[in-house]
């Protein structure tokens, strides 16, 4: 297989990615997804690829729908079907969606249905936080124009001399590459969870999910989340709950958010998602905080860059790019030798 032929399938699997991201859901017969939060285990755990068709749902279905609550689709499973329109549950959830907040899942609302086989929804383990993620797809795009770019360079005339200490020029691509890879794990490995508290007329003093109208309560969301030693996390909440802090130590198997409800005029849910992201500790928290309120990609990149820096000012003191050899005329070791005999200038 030709190199050209190599370059054209890479270009071809990059567009589809990029097309299958870009489309909106619902646009093409086909769609592929990956759910953000463990609501569907054991049937779907987090991260798993899924492809949803467009095909008449039913009771029993797993759906990707739109929902007024959340900026993403939802994907919940239709466990009965009203006047008014579809009722959804999460598999892992105690509660119906509507018993939450949420309104009746219509037909126009609705993108497709997860296939089956044999019973079984169809997944593809972990390999939706690879396909899914935009994060994922800008890194590959580059990655493919940073090995263009170096292709082209090597085709091309080279001077007589070149240069005898290559490992700079490793290092700093070494440091772009992790400038890219620090954020695409940090896209790639967030943990999500649905989370919510109720304003009721009369509600159990003891209760973190029950809250009385017009009163406030905090709640305590436990997150499934294994961290080690060097990094450090920050949460993200999306809906009608807000960031109280986060709990959570250096090496930990779980982390736990804490939210709280605005107090409310009348009876209802209050709803929101959890996201937590986990970078390298390279910066002061309260930094990596403060970035990751713009963009959580922007506190990994700048993570990350701290990485790269060390690692190009370790290339810069350490290696010495003024060592050259003549091509063809032996190795650096041999090029050297004959350097220090005074031979070879």
């Amino acid at each position: 297989m030709t190199r050209g032929v190599v370059t054209g399938l890479l270009v071809v699997a990059l567009l589809a990615m990029t097309a299958g991201y870009v489309a909106p859901p619902g646009l093409a017969p086909a769609t592929a997804t990956s759910p953000v939060s463990d609501s569907m285990e054991p049937t779907i755990s987090q991260h798993d690829l899924l492809v949803v068709t467009a095909s008449e749902p039913s009771v029993g279905d797993v759906v990707l729908y739109e929902s007024p609550n959340h900026e993403r689709p939802v994907l919940h499973r239709i466990v009965d079907v009203t006047e008014a329109g579809y009722v959804t549950q999460g598999d892992a959830n105690e509660a119906t969606d509507q018993a939450e907040g949420e309104p009746y899942v219509t037909e126009d609302r609705i993108h497709g249905t997860v296939p089956t086989a044999g019973g079984s929804v169809v997944t593809i383990p972990l390999l939706g936080a690879i396909v899914t993620n935009p994060a994922v797809l800008t890194s590959l795009w580059l990655l493919f124009a940073v090995g263009t770019v170096v292709s082209a360079g090597r085709s091309s005339p080279r001077p007589n001399m070149v240069s005898a200490s290559p490992g700079r020029t490793a290092v700093f691509v070494l440091a772009a590459v992790i400038v890219i890879a620090v954020p695409t794990a940090v896209m790639g490995s967030t943990v999500a969870v649905d989370a919510s508290i109720v304003s009721t007329e009369t509600a159990p003093e003891d209760s973190e999910r029950l809250v009385a109208v017009g009163e406030t309560t905090e709640r305590i969301i436990t997150l499934s989340s294994p961290t080690m030693a060097g990094t450090t996390q920050t949460a993200h909440v999306d809906g009608d709950l807000e960031l109280v802090g986060i709990e959570s130590t250096g090496a930990s198997t779980t982390t736990d958010v804490v939210v709280r409800n605005p107090p409310a005029s009348e009876p209802g849910a209050h709803t929101a998602e959890i996201t937590l992201y986990t970078y390298p500790a390279t910066l002061p928290q309260p930094v990596i905080a403060a970035l990751a309120a713009v963009h959580p990609a922007l506190a990994g990149a700048a993570t990350g860059a701290v990485i790269a820096a060390v690692f190009g000012l370790l290339a810069l003191v350490a290696i010495d790019p003024r060592q050259t050899v003549r091509r063809g005329r032996g190795t650096i070791r041999a090029v050297r030798k004959r350097r220090e005999e005074g031979r070879y200038r």
